[in-house]
């Protein structure tokens, strides 16, 4: 996702004011998706503790200037 934000950050340099930046929150666990709208434009989400908890690592990306945050738990220690 990193490399492919960079490939799109530079075909779109023209139009940003500032460059896309991304961020990534990885937690484990149980998770429900699912997929709505029409066929041709499906839309797929994603719901579950599991799903809420990433999200607070992914926004402390912003925070630390780090593309990526691992919960400790996922690593088992």
């Amino acid at each position: 996702m990193l490399q492919r934000s960079g490939t799109l950050d530079e075909r779109l340099k023209d139009e940003l004011v500032e460059e896309l930046k991304n961020g990534i929150g990885i937690h484990t666990g149980g998770a429900i998706a699912s997929s709505m709208g029409p066929p041709s434009s499906p839309i797929v989400l994603s719901t579950g503790d599991s799903v809420n908890i990433a999200a607070r690592p992914e926004a402390q990306t912003k925070e630390f200037s780090v593309p990526l945050i691992i919960l400790d738990y996922c690593c088992g220690t």
